[in-house]
């Protein structure tokens, strides 16, 4: 893997390891009941961060197949990161993007882990051969924060991920009192 996103992968996946051991404090039903009518489940958020991730590299790899990484990232995408990124470590709510929006009621855990464990492994594999070249390129455009290279998809991958991460902490620590 390239030494400048090793570090970032790294991080991006011990915040996962740590959420599904969180997720794995409670029991099945536990992990499909939302704590209130207004709220996902520890599953639906799991699901959203699976849906998430995938549709991220589908986005990556649709790019490279059709050539379109030619834009070079500006400051601007720079500070439209930074902003949020500052959203989500702020628990400052926001809508999904529709195609990350409705995850499923119920879902099996085992089945979501070892689905996001192949996202992630994918995701592994994009880094890993990665065209340098590429570094301050464009692959990703998120519907809020815009154009990202790929350090930057990383560090919001990252946030999206910490922010659920306390969500489901919260969750975890509400139905254990």
């Amino acid at each position: 893997m390239k030494n400048n996103y090793h570090k970032q992968f790294e991080i991006l996946e011990k915040t996962r390891l740590n959420i599904i051991t969180l997720a794995k404090k409670l029991d099945g039903t536990q992990q499909n009941t939302p704590t209130a009518p207004d709220k996902w489940s520890v599953n639906q958020i799991i699901c959203h961060l699976i849906m998430a991730e995938n549709g991220t590299l589908e986005s990556m790899n649709k790019r490279i197949m059709y050539g379109k990484v030619k834009e070079k990232i500006t400051i601007l995408s720079a500070i439209r990161l930074f902003m949020l990124k500052f959203i989500l470590n702020n628990k400052i709510k926001l809508k999904a993007p529709e195609a990350v929006a409705y995850p499923p009621n119920i879902s099996d855990f085992d089945e979501n882990i070892t689905k996001w464990n192949e996202i992630r492994n994918k995701l592994k594999t994009y880094i890993q051969n990665f065209d340098a070249t590429l570094a301050n390129n464009m692959i990703f455009k998120h519907p809020i924060a815009g154009p990202m290279n790929l350090r930057q998809l990383l560090e919001y991958l990252h946030a999206h991920q910490s922010a659920h991460e306390k969500q489901i902490a919260d969750i975890v620590s509400s139905i254990s009192k």
